[in-house]
């Protein structure tokens, strides 16, 4: 009764580094895949139709860093934690990517 209780050990931290690359190469990119294809486009007579070669390029980049966002997140998480995190990392870069898509559309083809 008298044993003191056992103090557990801390959870591992997560790396900061590649959390946070997953979390802004996305939007990054797609901005300024917008910016560029807009004005390389922007030559001839044409409606902007290049700017929607960015959404499948954006959905690449939004897989790949997802994988990378897993890896950095499942040193702390694990099971269901591992996997709701992931799906509103998914669900969540792909809105504000495209919010992103759409503005830069409209600041530079308008």
């Amino acid at each position: 009764m008298d044993e003191e209780p056992e103090i557990p050990a801390p959870p591992p931290e997560v790396p900061r580094g590649r959390l946070w690359g997953s979390l802004v190469v996305p939007p990054i990119l797609t901005v300024l895949g917008t910016i560029i294809l807009a004005l390389i486009g922007s030559s001839g007579m044409n409606y902007g139709a290049e700017v929607l070669l960015m959404l499948p390029i954006g959905l690449v980049a939004i897989i790949i860093c997802l994988v990378y966002f897993i890896l950095a997140w499942r040193v702390r998480y694990h099971g269901r934690t591992l996997v709701l995190t992931s799906i509103g990392y998914f669900l969540g870069q792909i809105i504000l990517c495209l919010c992103l898509w759409y503005g830069c559309c409209f600041a530079v083809l308008a």
